[in-house]
C-alpha cells in the first residue's frame, strides 16, 4: 500500500513556445484545480532556452521544465534534462540518446496522431521510426490530439465544443496495441497528457479559445503513488 498520492499534468506549452500563458500563471491555475505538480514541455525548436530558472515550487505546486523535441515528425517529451537541445535535425534515436546523455528520460508523444480534418487538413505529427530503443514510455492519451481528430466541419467543431469531455475518446486501439506489443519485451511506462496551449482558434471573424489552461489541467492527469511524503525542498522532491 502507498500512503501518498500526488496528481499532476504533463505536456504543457507556455509563452516560451506556442502557448499563451506564462509559467507562473499556469502554476497558479494548477493550484486552483488542486494539482500537486505540472511539467512544461515547450517545443525545443521554438523556445530560446530550457528556462530552468522558472523551475521550482510555486506555492504548493511543483513546476518542472522539460522539452518537446522534434519538428515535423517524431515528437519526444523530454524530462529531467539540463539544457535545451539546440540541434533540430536529430533522428528519433539521436533525440532519445541525447536526453539520456543529459541524465534525463522521455516519452514518445502522440505516436499515431491523426490531426484535425477541418482547418488543419489532417496534418499530424506522428512518430515514424519504431526501430528506436531507450525511451521510458509512451504518451498513450493526449487530450488535444484525440479530441480534434474527428472535427470535419464547423458544425462538428461547435458540437464538440458544447460537449468537450463527452466527445473525447479514450486512447486509440492502435496506440494501446503498440504499447502492449512493446511491453512483451520490456517495461514501457504509459502516461497521459493535456498538450495544453491555451491558444485562440481563429476562423474568419470567429475567435474562440476552445480549451483554457484551467480546463485542460483538470482533464487527463497522472497520479504518482509514494511510500513517503515529498520533501518541501524542490531539488530534493525532484530527485
Amino acid at each position: 500500500m502507498f500512503d501518498f498520492e500526488y496528481i499532476g499534468n504533463l505536456h504543457i506549452h507556455s509563452v516560451h513556445s506556442d502557448g499563451s500563458g506564462k509559467v507562473s500563471e499556469i502554476a497558479d491555475l494548477a493550484a486552483k484545480v488542486g494539482l500537486d505538480f505540472i511539467c512544461i514541455n515547450d517545443h525545443a525548436y521554438m523556445t530560446d532556452d530550457l528556462h530552468l530558472e522558472e523551475e521550482g515550487l510555486y506555492g504548493k505546486v511543483l513546476v518542472f521544465m522539460g522539452l518537446e523535441m522534434g519538428v515535423r515528425y517524431n515528437h519526444y517529451l523530454a524530462f529531467n534534462i539540463r539544457e535545451r537541445v539546440r540541434q533540430h535535425n536529430l533522428s528519433a534515436q539521436e533525440m532519445i540518446d541525447e536526453v539520456k546523455r543529459q541524465g534525463g528520460f522521455g516519452f514518445i508523444a502522440h505516436p499515431f496522431e491523426k490531426g484535425m480534418p477541418f482547418r488543419e487538413k489532417s496534418v499530424a505529427y506522428t512518430w515514424n521510426d519504431f526501430s528506436v530503443n531507450g525511451y521510458a514510455g509512451l504518451c498513450i492519451w493526449n487530450f488535444t490530439s484525440r479530441w480534434k481528430e474527428r472535427i470535419r466541419t464547423p458544425f462538428h467543431g461547435l458540437f464538440f465544443l458544447a460537449f468537450k469531455t463527452q466527445t473525447l475518446k479514450g486512447p486509440s486501439r492502435k496506440t494501446l496495441s503498440f504499447w502492449d506489443q512493446k511491453c512483451q519485451d520490456r517495461t514501457v511506462a504509459a502516461i497521459g497528457g493535456s498538450d495544453a496551449h491555451g491558444s485562440l482558434f481563429q476562423w474568419g471573424p470567429i475567435n474562440v479559445r476552445p480549451f483554457s489552461y484551467d480546463y485542460l489541467l483538470n482533464t487527463i492527469n497522472v497520479h504518482i503513488l509514494l511510500n513517503k511524503k515529498l520533501s518541501d525542498d524542490f531539488q530534493e522532491a525532484k530527485n
